[in-house]
């Protein structure tokens, strides 16, 4: 599947010049970043992997392709929870509040 690079994160900008190089250096140390947070609270690592992969995406093709896969899924994700009837989304919503909140609970209780 041939990824839209111009429309997708692409290596270029519109005036055909490199994006400025502190976007991937700092896409790049967002990762680092992220993989400890991936560890401890997964909740918070992934939109900051996102943020990281956004921003390499705007100088490498391999990263525009992964974000644009990522986005794809966040749509089907988005269509299959607005498909679902609203005490089931209800049922969810506050079932990964719970979650989030047991896991937040459990790592300031370990801490302390």
């Amino acid at each position: 599947m041939a990824v839209d690079l111009e429309r997708d994160g692409a290596a270029r900008s519109r005036t055909g010049e490199r994006p400025p190089l502190w976007r991937p250096l700092a896409g790049g140390a967002l990762a680092v970043a992220a993989l400890p947070l991936l560890v401890v609270l997964p909740e918070v690592g992934l939109p900051v992997v996102f943020v990281a992969l956004r921003l390499l995406a705007s100088r490498f093709a391999w990263a525009a392709r992964v974000d644009a896969a990522l986005r794809r899924a966040t749509a089907r994700v988005r269509k299959r929870f607005a498909a679902m009837p609203r005490p089931l989304r209800t049922a969810v919503v506050a079932g990964a509040t719970a979650a989030f909140a047991a896991v937040l609970w459990g790592t300031v209780s370990a801490a302390v």
